[in-house]
């Protein structure tokens, strides 16, 4: 049986714990949670180079998307990207 893909959307370091915490609880679950900053996250990298290119793939390849919201924005990704000048997990909340 297919494990539900879950991908955890949010600004990385400042949200290490409650990451952590979400993580452990889908895993709880049953499910499979999908974070780009853990090996062991169900995170598919493409080697290609880009890695919010890798976070959208992710993202349209799991059932489900939890986006953690805070204080912080995030640097916006650079003008010259094939994306538009937001940070990635803004990124993440429009293409969910």
């Amino acid at each position: 049986m297919k494990k539900i893909k879950v991908f955890v959307s949010s600004t990385i370091y400042d949200l290490l714990d409650i990451r952590g915490e979400v993580k452990h609880q889908l895993s709880e679950w049953g499910l499979n949670p999908v974070m780009s900053e853990m090996s062991d996250g169900g995170f598919e990298n493409s080697g290609n180079g880009s890695s919010i290119k890798d976070c959208i793939e992710n993202l349209y390849k799991s059932d489900y998307v939890i986006i953690i919201l805070n204080q912080r924005y995030g640097k916006k990704l650079p003008p010259e990207s094939e994306y538009e000048a937001v940070s990635a997990t803004h990124l993440e909340y429009k293409h969910a």
